[in-house]
């Protein structure tokens, strides 16, 4: 999905030029290939739509974005299967 990082870039620039803080959900994630190797975990991390995390892909999500500010676990337990920056 190339077009995903040219939305990231457009987020970015409008974040900046609104003085706003910007979270990059995309690379915070993973990046290139993170939503098919989520949808290859047992259990599945994410739907097969490909966009939205499962039950059991939500406390990763969440965890990434927490790590940005500093959290290093998610729910209490270290993430080392699917780390937010590989």
């Amino acid at each position: 999905m190339s077009t995903i990082p040219e939305i990231v870039a457009i987020q970015r620039q409008v974040a900046a030029e609104m003085h706003c803080a910007f979270f990059d959900t995309y690379d915070a994630m993973g990046g290139e290939g993170t939503m098919a190797r989520w949808y290859g975990a047992s259990p599945r991390l994410v739907t097969a739509d490909l966009l939205h995390p499962t039950p059991q892909g939500r406390p990763l999500s969440r965890g990434c974005f927490l790590s940005s500010w500093g959290w290093d676990t998610i729910d209490g337990r270290c993430n080392t299967e699917f780390p937010c920056h590989p």
